[in-house]
Parts: C-alpha cells; sequence; structure tokens
C-alpha cells in the first residue's frame, strides 16, 4: 500500500483515525496508541520503529511527514518525582512506561527489602 498524504503529523497528537488514514488497521492504530500512552511521547522519530506494528518499509513512508517538537522533550525531562519507599501503585502508575503490573511488583519487592536504601544495585 502506497501512503498518499499531503499533510506533516506529530504522532503524539493524533488519534485512531488519523492512524488509520495513514494506512493502519484499526487494530495497529490501537497499538501504537497503548504504546504511546504505556512509554510517553514520541520524542525522535526514530522512536516509532520501536512499536511492532509498524514495519521500516512503513517507517519509511511516513518519516518525511513527522513532526515533532520541544513539548514531547519538556514532557519527558519534566516528570514528576516520587519516594520508591512510600508511593502507591497508583502513584508508580502514573510514571511513563509503569503499568499495573510494573507497579505491583515494585512494591512487593519493596516490601520484601524493607524498603530501598541506595540507588544502586548490589
Amino acid at each position: 500500500m502506497i501512503l498518499i498524504t499531503s499533510y506533516s503529523f506529530n504522532p503524539n497528537e493524533i488519534g485512531k483515525e488519523e492512524w488509520i488514514d495513514l494506512g493502519f488497521s484499526p487494530k495497529q492504530s490501537d497499538a501504537i496508541i497503548n504504546y504511546s500512552q504505556k512509554f510517553g511521547p514520541f520524542i525522535h522519530k526514530e522512536d516509532l520503529k520501536k512499536v511492532y506494528v509498524i514495519s521500516e518499509k512503513k517507517y519509511l513512508e511516513l518519516e518525511p511527514y513527522i513532526l515533532l517538537d520541544d513539548n514531547a522533550r519538556i514532557a519527558v525531562t519534566d516528570s514528576k518525582k516520587i519516594s520508591l519507599n512510600i508511593a502507591t501503585t497508583a502513584e508508580l502508575e502514573s510514571l511513563p512506561g509503569i503499568g499495573v503490573k510494573y507497579a505491583e511488583r515494585i512494591v512487593k519487592f519493596r516490601n520484601s527489602l524493607g524498603g530501598f536504601h541506595s540507588l544502586t544495585v548490589a
């Protein structure tokens, strides 16, 4: 399928219908949106290659039209800090890349240790 588009787009700002317009199926569009929600905004064009439903060929079709602005970089660098020793699973889930299961594993590990006391792992 050849991509026919006359507009540039920011992958952090488009929804399911726009992904479909770019040639993805509804299921693929959902996967892209879920990836972005779970791992945070796309910062570099190449970040789209990390989404398993975007092939190298499709990425090369889209690459000239991808626009990313400095707001995505600011969103990542301004992420909030929380104390791992008192954070709830809900607070951990609010961090980019931390889902329900990962948050539960962090809390379980913290509880088994009696808390964290160092930034390094022995």
